[in-house]
């Protein structure tokens, strides 16, 4: 009974290794690099529309009323154009992005205007 356990263990591998192998397994990376530069392309394409639309002046600056979130009773919207400048920094970011520029550092710095926009965005809407 030992050796036929022992000849199946041979020919069947454990789950854990053919997780392994198939999750290690090389793959073409085209499909993640058209991915990437498409999702920087329509983050600036927005970023654009934004600005000339003047929607960060009607989402995020001109709002009257300001709701407060526990935890985030701290978080207060940018002075004057700062929302401007915010949008127009995403928009810059997602052009250095598109053609891989410091990716991974700006790929951080991204998501977090693009948190904080979405943030901003949630509250006023």
């Amino acid at each position: 009974m030992a050796t036929v356990k022992k000849e199946l263990e041979d020919i069947k591998p454990h789950f854990s290794q053919r997780l392994s192998q198939t999750l290690f397994k090389p793959v073409d990376s085209t499909s993640l690099i058209f991915f990437r530069i498409t999702f920087y392309f329509i983050m600036l394409w927005e970023a654009w529309r934004f600005i000339e639309n003047d929607w960060v002046g009607r989402y995020y600056s001109n709002q009257v009323l300001h709701f407060k979130y526990w935890p985030f009773e701290f978080v207060q919207a940018w002075p004057g154009d700062g929302m401007i400048l915010h949008i127009t920094l995403l928009g810059i970011i997602a052009v250095c992005l598109i053609f891989g520029g410091f990716y991974r550092s700006l790929s951080a710095v991204f998501l977090f205007y693009l948190l904080t926009c979405f943030y901003w965005r949630k509250r006023f809407t």
